[in-house]
């Protein structure tokens, strides 16, 4: 079964919600006409593979400890052992 959006919608919605964009979520649901439940289990799916999709819009000096270290661990490239990073975010 295909997914009802296509993974270009969904990149461009993960691109929006993502610094330095950092578009709200209600935002987003009024431009593009996808519900706010289904862009919060998104970004929720997104931050459990660990990309940097903050859990709010707020500047980045307010965000929590754990985006912060996410932010640091997508920037840092693939010489970070994530594997064993992301379980401080209690992401797998």
């Amino acid at each position: 079964m295909k997914p009802p959006y296509d993974l270009t919608l969904r990149e461009a919605v993960r691109q929006r919600m993502s610094p330095p964009n950092g578009e709200s979520v209600t935002q987003i649901a009024r431009d593009t006409g996808i519900t706010t439940q289904t862009l919060y289990n998104w970004r929720s799916q997104w931050q459990k593979q660990g990309q940097l999709v903050p859990a709010t819009n707020r500047p980045a000096e307010q965000w929590s400890a754990a985006d912060k270290l996410a932010a640091v661990i997508q920037t840092a490239g693939p010489g970070l052992p994530k594997d064993l990073l992301m379980p401080l975010l209690g992401r797998s």
